[in-house]
């Protein structure tokens, strides 16, 4: 999904993407990739939470409907959207589908960014968004033992990605990092490692 995500980007931001899926650490990697190519298209960028205390839905609205003031075009990022489509949820929005097929329908620059573990791909609003053109990504929980015919480790592979993204000069050694071990009834997201072969190395620039 993340290969098809930086493929869609590059052709140029489409004018809604949903970001769905039960792994955290994949909705913010997908998401920042997002938030990079809405900068580099020098786009105004609003933000919004709906698990945060001051989230104030009159607002999200106005940036939907409202145009960018010193920028060519705006990008509305929502983390945890799928509150606003939940029935019975403190913030739900049941005008948030006339608002997003309101603002795609004003075409120019641009984009809505909605992010959720809950999003529906049967939902309304996303079906009648990805009829005008929305893209929807789902990305799957990490998992610890691989399926049949993929001998990869998820969560040793998304641990050295992590390391990277924390900082660029910390790497995994050795390179394989086949020494990783995952406990199969982990309840932890701390790695064990066996401290003999595997060494974490912060490498100076």
């Amino acid at each position: 999904e993340f290969k098809r995500l930086e493929g869609v980007l590059a052709e140029g931001l489409p004018p809604a993407l949903f970001l769905r899926g039960d792994e955290l650490w994949y909705q913010q990697k997908a998401a920042d990739l997002v938030l990079a190519a809405s900068k580099q298209a020098s786009l105004e960028i609003c933000r919004h939470d709906t698990a945060d205390p001051e989230f104030k839905l009159p607002r999200l609205l106005d940036d939907l409907a409202g145009g960018a003031l010193f920028a060519g075009g705006r990008c509305v990022l929502v983390r945890g959207a799928n509150e606003l489509l939940r029935k019975g949820s403190r913030v739900h929005a049941p005008g948030l589908g006339k608002a997003i097929l309101g603002r795609m329908a004003q075409g120019g620059e641009g984009c809505i960014v909605l992010v959720g573990k809950g999003l529906r791909a049967d939902n309304k609003v996303l079906k009648d968004a990805r009829a005008k053109g929305a893209e929807l990504f789902s990305f799957r929980r990490l998992w610890d033992s691989p399926p049949p015919g993929n001998r990869t480790l998820a969560k040793p592979n998304w641990f050295s990605g992590w390391c990277v993204t924390l900082a660029p000069g910390v790497s995994l050694w050795p390179p394989t990092k086949r020494f990783i071990l995952w406990p199969p009834r982990a309840t932890t997201w701390v790695p064990w490692m066996l401290s003999w072969n595997v060494r974490l190395s912060v490498e100076k620039s």
